[in-house]
């Protein structure tokens, strides 16, 4: 089975390939409202809506956010550097 198999594909199947390829990935799930740690919008170990308290981490050009119970505060106040940034 050394045999190399070549299949030919002319330009306008690449390109319709290429269209579909690149819609799919504007459209993909935005996931910027989810938390880092678990990965869900509400946390499951929160209560009540209102004990559902987000933190940022702190370090500059991070951006990830977590539920305050996923990371183990209970407060947001201070600093907060993730453990995604910890290990760089």
């Amino acid at each position: 089975m050394d045999k190399e198999i070549k299949f030919e594909v002319d330009t306008g199947m690449t390109t319709i390939c290429w269209e579909i390829a690149s819609t799919l990935l504007s459209y993909k799930d935005d996931m910027t409202d989810l938390c880092v740690a678990c990965g869900e919008v509400t946390s499951k170990l929160a209560i009540n809506i209102q004990l559902d308290e987000w933190i940022e981490c702190t370090r500059q050009d991070c951006g990830r956010w977590y539920h305050l119970h996923c990371v183990g505060r209970l407060q947001v106040e201070g600093d907060y550097i993730c453990f995604v940034c910890t290990k760089d």
